[in-house]
């Protein structure tokens, strides 16, 4: 059961309060929501109070759908990664226009898949070219980010983000529960877009101002989107201290991911610490041939030994898998299905299964290239890719099997291919 405690605002305000002169240059930060996302727009949120801090100058934020008439003397688009229906060089001669004199800067890491040419393309129209991290950019007499350093986020930007409300089918102003305690992954996944190797570690400071900020907002959960959260037992034992010091808990309602390759005595000790809703764990498929092809660095019958400790731990784990990379088998999908089917009926809502989306600049955008050029970009839900191996209708039967409920299961919980469980009656 959930024993937060919510502040009615953020007890501590630190230097991400600074002010700035009223001749300070005016900086606009904005990025677009994917369809139907309520998810915070960490990189936004993480830059908009450095700026201020470190270079005292005025910065206002948005989702593209927002964007202020107001004149600015630099306008930001950060671009995680873009769908068939967005185009970003478009985006970025539109704010050229709409904000006349103002320098276009476009960061993020859609950047760092650019080659070369592409990106000196882009300078040609006029516009700048941020690659790697935007703080220095903004601030260049600290070329150097300190992490331990870093000014939590402001409630500034959490009111412009907007949410979706499921409920009201209207855009609200709400705050999001995700927060990120690190930057980075060591791991060299072949269906990632990460672009950055090197781990940085926030400091557990900073981190709880940031859950404090949301629990103040009202948010229900803090949601941990660092992949791997779980790398260091003793970073989130400094966090849980943090957060005892502050009055402050999140046990019983908090998210957050596992690596397979980081589950051991000590970090599902640290793990127990926060009573999680829910550990979310990469597995991707069953298939050995499968996972290497993936990049992984484990086997199947690891990834069982990690799952089944964490559950024997009385831990809620959901299993996350990728159907259809390429090279995917009938064969391959059906050790996948058996693998899933053997953790079932442990699991408190199935396992998560995605549809393989190519991401430019992976290896696994060269391989679908190769193997099928034809294909889109769209959301984890939708088939865009189609590896020559398999047929549509089968990845749709497989998907539906592998997170199809098991007879007798009646928690509303449980995530099927189509949705989540009806809410059952007597």
């Amino acid at each position: 059961m959930s024993q937060i405690k919510r502040p009615a605002r953020p007890a501590r305000t630190g230097p991400l309060r600074a002010t700035c002169p009223d001749d300070a240059e005016r900086i606009l930060l904005v990025t677009r929501r994917v369809e139907g996302e309520t998810r915070n727009p960490l990189a936004l949120l993480d830059l908009a109070p450095y700026i201020r801090r470190y270079a005292g100058k005025h910065v206002e934020a948005y989702y593209w759908e927002d964007l202020p008439n107001r004149s600015y003397d630099v306008v930001g688009l950060s671009i995680l990664q873009h769908t068939a229906g967005d185009d970003p060089t478009a985006d970025l001669l539109f704010l050229k226009e709409r904000y006349g004199g103002a320098r276009i800067v476009v960061g993020g890491k859609w950047v760092d898949t650019l080659c070369e040419g592409e990106r000196e393309a882009l300078r040609d129209a006029g516009i700048d070219v941020c690659h790697g991290q935007g703080e220095p950019y903004f601030v260049p007499d600290r070329p150097v980010v300190d992490f331990d350093h870093y000014p939590a986020w402001d409630l500034r930007e959490l009111q412009t983000f907007m949410g979706w409300d499921a409920e009201t089918q209207k855009l609200v102003y709400r705050a999001r529960p995700e927060v990120m305690s690190t930057r980075g992954c060591p791991f060299n996944c072949h269906f990632c877009h990460n672009t950055e190797r090197k781990v940085k570690f926030f400091s557990p400071e900073r981190t709880v101002d940031n859950i404090e900020l949301l629990l103040g907002q009202g948010c229900p959960e803090i949601w941990f989107q660092d992949d791997i959260f779980t790398l260091r037992p003793d970073r989130m034992d400094a966090i849980d201290r943090e957060l005892g010091m502050r009055g402050l808990s999140i046990k019983g309602a908090c998210k957050f991911f596992c690596h397979i390759n980081y589950v051991n005595e000590k970090s599902i000790e640290t793990m127990k610490l926060f009573d999680p809703k829910e550990i979310q764990i990469g597995v991707e498929s069953g298939d050995d041939q499968m996972i290497r092809r993936l990049g992984k660095s484990f086997s199947s019958e690891k990834a069982h030994a990690a799952i089944t400790k964490l559950l024997d731990a009385g831990l809620h784990v959901y299993p996350l898998f990728l159907l259809a990379y390429p090279g995917e088998t009938r064969e391959s999908l059906d050790r996948t299905l058996a693998f899933i089917n053997r953790l079932k009926p442990r699991l408190h809502k199935g396992a998560w299964v995605s549809y393989y989306q190519p991401c430019k600049g992976t290896a696994g955008w060269s391989e679908a290239t190769a193997r099928n050029p034809d294909f889109d970009v769209a959301r984890n839900e939708d088939i865009t890719y189609v590896d020559p191996n398999l047929t549509r209708e089968m990845m749709i039967d497989y998907r539906r099997r592998m997170m199809e409920r098991p007879a007798g299961v009646t928690d509303p919980e449980w995530r099927t291919a189509e949705g989540p469980s009806p809410v059952l009656t007597a």
